[in-house]
């Protein structure tokens, strides 16, 4: 089964990351809750849209359990059956998704690529120094978490600055700033040769 992990950040917030390698067949049937979700994944023109949605069911079946609903608000922004936090992302044959109890949560996953470096102009801030291919991706990355963790705000690229843009290593956290509210908060990055994954925790309550 190609869940990689589950993990416990802190009491009340767990991350999730799933490798899609089955087809929707296996998908069905290793886990038959998902097939109230077939009439839907059946409208998907995309065979790498259908094994995202379902991937993302099923990674939430072990974070939630198998009752669990996503729907969605009028921003785009997943809400969870259960009045839990939830913020998804996806990239090529990876999902992410993040859960909390009570706090504002965030993720991005994005494979490596040097298709990055070719836009970065267009997501990138003049006082933000991003040189290298995985500084850019951080940057990127980065950004995405904090768009989805102020979804209301409706923020661009350059309402956003990261510091640094570089990475320390293969794990850390870099500093965010919402400009629009002038609020920082902390984004937790994680690399590997395959994809750059970021994620926020934010404090309780709406934003």
């Amino acid at each position: 089964m190609p869940l990689i992990r589950i993990e416990k950040i802190s009491a009340d917030v767990c991350l999730g990351l799933w490798n899609i390698t089955e087809t929707t067949s296996v998908f069905f049937e290793l886990y038959p809750h998902l097939l109230v979700h077939k009439p839907v994944t059946d409208t998907f023109k995309s065979e790498a849209r259908c094994l995202e949605y379902l991937a993302v069911r099923a990674l939430l079946s072990h974070m939630e359990g198998d009752d669990i609903r996503i729907s969605h608000d009028g921003n785009g922004k997943p809400l969870l059956s259960n009045g839990a936090e939830i913020s998804i992302s996806h990239t090529r044959g990876y999902v992410a998704v993040i859960v909390s109890s009570v706090k504002r949560v965030a993720v991005d996953i994005e494979y490596v690529s040097e298709r990055v470096g070719r836009v970065a102009s267009k997501f990138l801030r003049d006082d933000e120094n991003a040189l290298s291919l995985h500084g850019q991706l951080l940057c990127w990355c980065a950004k995405e978490t904090a768009y989805k963790l102020f979804s209301a705000d409706n923020l661009g690229f350059h309402d956003i600055r990261i510091s640094p843009c570089d990475l320390n290593g293969n794990t850390g956290v870099v500093k965010a700033e919402n400009l629009k509210r002038n609020v920082e908060f902390d984004i937790y990055y994680n690399m590997t040769d395959k994809f750059m994954l970021t994620y926020a925790i934010y404090k309780a309550g709406n934003l």
